[in-house]
């Protein structure tokens, strides 16, 4: 039983990768094409996109593990999600 539920999480991680590397790498050009922002300037808003869903994780986790707990953390920045997304 553990085992479907590694093998489930592993196929959501994929999927997710797959979607973040699907926009993001577009973001360069869009910001270029659509902004007419500096190529030089384009480059440094995507390392900081990156470096911000490199770190969010862990601050999640930390929020999380000391003063919320999961589930309330997990309901609350996925109505963020669904505010920023729309």
């Amino acid at each position: 039983m553990n085992q479907v539920f590694y093998d489930a999480h592993a196929g959501s991680m994929f999927t997710l990768t797959m979607a973040a590397g699907g926009w993001i790498g577009n973001l360069i050009v869009y910001l270029i094409t659509k902004y007419n922002v500096k190529s030089i300037d384009a480059t440094q808003v995507f390392n900081v996109v990156v470096g911000c869903m490199s770190v969010f994780p862990i601050v999640g986790a930390v929020l999380s593990d000391s003063f919320y707990g999961s589930f309330a953390v997990i309901t609350v920045f996925s109505f963020v999600s669904l505010l920023v997304q729309r």
